[in-house]
């Protein structure tokens, strides 16, 4: 019986092709997949957000934007924030305050002061911080509206410190700024339109993407993005570090406190003698606000907000601007006078 032997190397061929085509089909589907998660996760951009012209780079010098109707930063404003950290299993609500500059020391010109203070904590330590900044700092980027000082400054608090935008900017817009050992940071701004967020809408919200993949530091190296409500402030904060941990603020709350609340106590020793000459304030740097212990170890300070962050040290030199580590390791202290719903007085700070 003769057989059919070009036929069956037809047959044999078609096989092959098959199973080479199935394969490259099943390897692309993989790849895609793998994408397709990276982008939910946020870890990808979309290939139709890398394409096209870059955005203009106005140096915050022109635009039809400004700033200022985008960060809401009157004294007494605040608002309150979940925020999570994978690197510090992180869970807590914090305060964002923005307090009076009315009472700081002579010749200090900052646009704004905040503070964050943690109001709940279900897991980790929120590290307290203060900030202050212009809504015009000049620099050899452009001029920008952002906080450019700070004591202390910590952890999640950095990413918050990061959210800037030229004093007046178009959209879409691109900028960059050099922090040095921090690294190179990557601006750009585009229109982001209603954005809900806690089962609240946020209207008319611009979306600032982020990059830094140069910074020394590797828990500020990244990429992530804030979202921001003209009139409201940040709404949403979420940056992806490099080792695959992520920090998020989402608002959960918003209020304008109408009065500063007065705190009168006493700062004491272990041994309950008053403790005179300390300096209490609400930041470690030159634009806290506070007093001096007399020789009763009185002191007085005054925040908007629920709970008050105080620093409590020495200053020598007289430049408001507490001494590191003086007398000691413990220096400034850092105590939380928290659920402040009015006036206190009689509150005693004890020192280590």
């Amino acid at each position: 019986m003769k057989r059919n032997c070009k036929n069956q190397g037809i047959l044999f061929s078609l096989g092959i092709a098959w199973l080479i085509t199935s394969a490259v089909f099943l390897y692309t589907g993989c790849i895609m997949s793998g994408i397709s998660i990276a982008r939910e996760q946020g870890l990808l951009e979309d290939e139709e957000e890398d394409q096209g012209e870059t955005p203009p780079t106005t140096n915050g010098e022109t635009g039809d934007y400004s700033a200022a109707d985008y960060f809401n930063t009157p004294p007494g404003y605040g608002i309150q924030y979940h925020i999570t950290d994978t690197y510090d299993d992180l869970d807590a609500t914090v305060w964002a305050v923005h307090q009076s500059l009315a009472d700081s020391p002579s010749g200090r010109n900052y646009d704004f002061f905040t503070t964050l203070v943690a109001d709940t904590e279900n897991s980790g330590t929120f590290a307290s911080s203060a900030l202050a900044g212009y809504k015009e700092h000049t620099s050899s980027e452009g001029t920008f509206h952002w906080y450019n000082s700070g004591m202390r400054v910590r952890n999640q608090s950095n990413f918050f410190r990061m959210a800037m935008l030229p004093t007046n900017f178009s959209i879409p817009e691109s900028w960059s700024y050099d922090r040095e050992e921090d690294g190179l940071f990557l601006y750009s701004v585009k229109e982001e339109g209603d954005y809900e967020v806690g089962g609240t809408l946020y209207p008319d919200c611009i979306k600032i993407e982020i990059q830094n993949d140069t910074s020394e530091n590797e828990y500020l190296k990244g990429r992530g993005y804030y979202i921001i409500s003209p009139g409201v402030g940040i709404v949403e904060l979420l940056f992806n570090r490099s080792d695959f941990t992520r920090v998020t603020f989402q608002i959960i709350d918003r209020r304008t406190f109408s009065e500063a609340y007065t705190v009168d106590g006493t700062v004491e020793d272990n041994a309950g003698t008053p403790v005179q000459g300390v300096k209490v304030q609400l930041a470690w740097r030159d634009f806290g606000l506070g007093s001096t212990t007399g020789s009763s170890g009185t002191f007085t300070a005054k925040a908007f907000g629920p709970n008050m962050q105080l620093y409590v040290g020495y200053d020598n030199n007289d430049d408001y601007d507490l001494d590191d580590n003086t007398p000691d390791a413990n220096y400034p202290y850092e105590p939380v006078i928290s659920n402040l719903t009015g006036n206190r007085t009689g509150d005693v700070i004890t020192l280590p």
